[in-house]
């Protein structure tokens, strides 16, 4: 979801040959989407990155299922990777 920030869709991002799609708050649920993330702050610096989201998942559902996630990032030579991870299961 594109709330509270906005990533530019002209990044070149893809995973399994499929690249994200970019939605609104108003068309998740106009659409019933079921699954989705919603990114609440992306810092990036030249040796880190902070990246902060919630998953909502079986949304649809009586059984909905929300975990917030927080991720450190640091840059080495072979590219960058995750130093910290936090996962909270609502």
């Amino acid at each position: 979801m594109q709330y509270p920030i906005a990533i530019s869709t002209d990044l070149p991002l893809q995973k399994f040959n499929k690249q994200p799609v970019y939605m609104s708050r108003h068309e998740i649920y106009d659409n019933n989407v079921d699954a989705y993330f919603l990114f609440k702050q992306i810092d990036v610096g030249s040796q880190s990155a902070f990246v902060e989201y919630t998953m909502y998942y079986d949304y649809n559902s009586d059984d909905q299922k929300i975990v917030n996630i927080s991720l450190d990032f640091q840059k080495s030579d072979a590219g960058w990777a995750v130093q910290n991870t936090q996962l909270e299961h609502k």
